[in-house]
């Protein structure tokens, strides 16, 4: 129910943030979508999903998590350490402004927190407890909205809004989620 109703909420989400900024800014907001989805690709290197099958083969699952989570932690660091020493170039490539700066070290300091939210949610699900991981899937959409729509009102209407708003409430949920675990 958690991913279909978050994905319900996708839906209402977009128009809302296209209502609010230009095409043009939209787009920024997509490129730094697109740039933590890429390199979420390239940083799990499937373990996440090896997780996943060696949690349901394997009786013995002391260290499991831990074991799984580090080399993704490792390339984590890695691409923020690049992604912070070359934060203009990325800046420029992103968002065709080599100015944006904060926005590259936001994102820099989201990998690790994506690594302990994939591994997370991947724990809560092996653990079968489709009610938590329901709950959260709706609460990070509800909190995606949220946040957007109130820096909004108090900041400005641009991509930086959206980058803000993402950033600062996955490290607020990645806490909350943790806490779960």
């Amino acid at each position: 129910l958690g991913p279909l109703i978050g994905a319900l909420l996708s839906l209402i989400i977009v128009p809302i943030i296209t209502r609010f900024i230009s095409p043009e800014e939209y787009g920024k907001a997509s490129m730094f979508t697109l740039a933590q989805g890429a390199v979420s690709m390239f940083m799990y290197l499937g373990m996440d999903q090896a997780f996943a099958r060696e949690y349901v083969c394997t009786e013995k699952r002391d260290g499991l998590l831990a074991n799984a989570m580090f080399l993704p932690m490792i390339l984590a660091a890695v691409i923020a350490a690049f992604a912070l020493v070359f934060r203009r170039l990325v800046s420029q490539t992103l968002f065709g402004n080599p100015d944006e700066t904060l926005a590259v070290v936001l994102m820099a300091f989201m990998f690790p927190a994506m690594v302990l939210e994939t591994f997370s949610f991947a724990k809560i699900r092996m653990d079968e407890r489709g009610a938590i991981y329901s709950f959260f899937t709706i609460l990070l959409k509800i909190l995606t909205l949220l946040f957007t729509d109130g820096l909004f009102c108090v900041y400005e209407k641009s991509f930086r809004s959206v980058v803000y708003a993402a950033a600062a409430f996955a490290e607020i949920t990645n806490g909350t989620i943790l806490s779960c675990m």
